[in-house]
């Protein structure tokens, strides 16, 4: 009798999505009939569940920006007509962390103490986060059928190339320079937010900084940036006022020793520890994102929303602004103005005043003085950034649903490659956090304590950084405040760069295009197609596709790389995060599909993991 030699899958990347297939993978085969061993090989440089973005051992500033209620790596996909995730089989975050509290999950005295502190609206520091996706992983691989065997490569995957009998063969290296190759049956790339090599403006940037002594930090994660070259007391410019620019705030400011205590009249103020430098920071809106109520999910969307807007644009291509944004404001106008009611209300002229007035709060004004526009950041600050008359929660909801229409229409190509460049990842993609997930409140009452106490001011709107040669430092200033022009030696770009396979310095994906084995999505137009950068995958099935344009059968990316649209990033439970499940199944089935054939072909024997070939370093 033929031995069966285990059926091999590598999964590239042990971050939360990695996490999510493996689960559904072992989910599927424990709903298998075949009896066939399977290996489930890991393959990531960091701890496996938490990967790179939520190691344990980042600051304890940094906080997530979901509610850990809402925040889970175990679910079942959406059911048809549905967003949301299921529940299934482990806890969500909040779960998790009641146990810990309780003493039934055993954890460091750090996680434990912060376990006790939470609520369900909560958002946990992100070495928190990873501590229970840590615990995911091991649950995982505790829960999996007897059959298989899960396997955790600590190394970078370099390469991918086809093998003889349709082998896949990963090239892998490990921290200390050993190489080898696993020869396994599938692949999943499933990498998360890979880094990027800098475009022209930014490597100018680094280049005239680099030349003058100054310190320029790219766009970056920015736990991953050391802040210890910035002097105390230094002016340091920041570019961006969203998420990671309160990430900055944080690691300079209570990073560095500063704390924030309750005043007699019950506003916070902000002790400095006097290592803080002074922050200058800016964006083309002026202030940040306003926030939203932690613990209320997004809304459920007009039930005919995906129907109209197919429906309005017909078979042809879609052209965002003609075709979708009337509708966007329509949804804004039901939800503003009468959410419960069974007849929509239309008001598209209010939806379009709320929008501006979230968007460009300080449109058509002047300031006399920095002073001057900090009195009025102030006063926007205290009303939680919210305009008189607007309606960010209205606003935010129902951009939410819209993107994800929007999401799904991409990946269809239905969007015309003109309007998808010019309008959604021009005009749309500016919309990406209003009212829909700017920082917590909480975040934004520090933001004031720091501009009282002058460790942070704002710039102003439309703020511009040039390099100043005469003083050969950086300048930023806002052609709408009058003195505003502030020098410094640092510059921090605050914000995470779009993925985009032509730039990306990950070596398996340069492996991979170089070698011709993928391709960039691109969206057709009358004037010629539009290249995204995207890693181009079946819609149908996530399988990744060849550059002679066929679905690679034995390939699967999901997450960042593939996504189209930059706003795809959140892995709760609602909304979107239900799409990480439907694609992580849509692996799974995949993969399950190519070991029936093969248990079903005369040859079972065609690849495995155990003929690894070492290299040397």
């Amino acid at each position: 009798m033929t031995r069966v030699e285990p059926f091999g899958i590598g999964l590239v990347g042990a971050g939360p999505r990695g996490l999510i297939a493996l689960q559904r993978l072992c989910s599927g085969l424990a709903a298998s009939a075949s009896d066939r061993p399977v290996h489930l090989h890991v393959i990531d440089p960091y701890d496996p569940g938490a990967g790179r973005v939520w190691r344990g051992d980042q600051s304890r500033s940094l906080l997530m920006n979901s509610p850990c209620a809402r925040v889970t790596v175990f679910g079942e996909p959406p059911l048809p007509g549905e967003r949301a995730a299921r529940p299934s089989v482990g806890p969500t975050l909040w779960d998790w962390a009641r146990a810990v509290a309780d003493g039934g999950v055993p954890a460091d005295p750090q996680a434990a103490a912060e376990a006790r502190s939470l609520t369900p609206a909560a958002c946990t520091t992100r070495a928190f986060h990873g501590s229970y996706l840590r615990w995911a992983f091991d649950h995982v691989r505790r829960s999996a059928p007897a059959r298989v065997q899960i396997f955790d490569h600590r190394a970078t995957a370099r390469a991918l190339d086809d093998a003889p009998n349709g082998c896949q063969a990963v090239r892998i290296a490990a921290a200390d320079g050993r190489e080898l190759t696993l020869t396994v049956d599938a692949v999943v790339l499933a990498q998360g937010h890979v880094d990027m090599l800098p475009d022209a403006g930014e490597d100018w940037f680094a280049g005239w900084a680099r030349a003058r002594g100054l310190v320029h930090v790219p766009a970056s994660n920015p736990a991953d940036v050391n802040l210890d070259g910035i002097a105390a007391g230094e002016p340091v410019l920041i570019r961006g006022l969203g998420l990671n620019f309160f990430d900055y705030v944080a690691m300079l400011t209570t990073g560095r020793g500063g704390r924030y205590e309750r005043a007699a009249n019950g506003r916070l103020r902000y002790l400095a520890s006097g290592r803080e430098p002074v922050l200058f920071a800016g964006s083309g809106r002026g202030v940040p994102q306003p926030s939203l109520p932690a613990s209320e999910p997004p809304s459920a969307p007009d039930v005919d929303l995906a129907a109209r807007l197919r429906e309005s644009a017909g078979s042809g291509p879609i052209d965002f602004r003609r075709h979708i944004w009337p509708l966007a404001l329509h949804e804004i106008g039901r939800l503003r103005n009468a959410p419960a009611a069974p007849v929509p209300v239309d008001d598209t002229s209010a939806s379009q005043r709320d929008v501006d007035a979230l968007v460009r709060p300080a449109s058509g004004l002047t300031f006399r003085s920095p002073g001057e526009y900090r009195e009025w950041a102030a006063r926007l600050m205290r009303t939680d950034l919210r305009p008189e008359g607007a309606r960010p929660e209205a606003v935010g909801r129902a951009l939410s649903s819209v993107r994800r229409q929007v999401r799904d229409l991409a990946r269809e190509g239905r969007i015309s490659g003109r309007s998808f460049r010019d309008h959604v990842l021009g005009t749309f993609a500016s919309l990406d956090n209003v009212g829909a997930e700017g920082p917590q409140s909480a975040r934004l009452e520090e933001l004031s304590a720091l501009m009282d106490s002058a460790a942070v001011c704002l710039v102003g709107p439309h703020m511009l950084i040039e390099a100043d040669e005469d003083a050969g430092r950086f300048a930023a200033y806002s052609p709408a405040v009058s003195g505003s022009r502030v020098v410094a030696r640092c510059l921090i770009e605050a914000h995470l760069p779009a993925p985009d396979i032509r730039r990306t310095s990950d070596p398996l994906l340069r492996h991979l295009a170089a070698t011709g084995q993928i391709r960039q999505r691109s969206l057709p137009d009358g004037r010629g197609d539009y290249a995204t950068g995207a890693l181009d995958v079946d819609t149908a099935t996530v399988a990744v596709v060849r550059a002679d344009g066929t679905p690679h059968p034995r390939r699967f990316g999901y997450g960042p790389p593939t996504e189209l649209v930059p706003w795809v990033t959140s892995l709760d439970v609602s909304g979107i995060a239900g799409e990480a499940f439907r694609d992580a199944d849509r692996i799974a089935a995949g993969c399950l599909r190519l070991m029936d054939t093969a248990d079903r072909s005369l040859d079972p024997v065609a690849c495995s993991a155990r003929h690894s070939v070492p290299h040397s370093p």
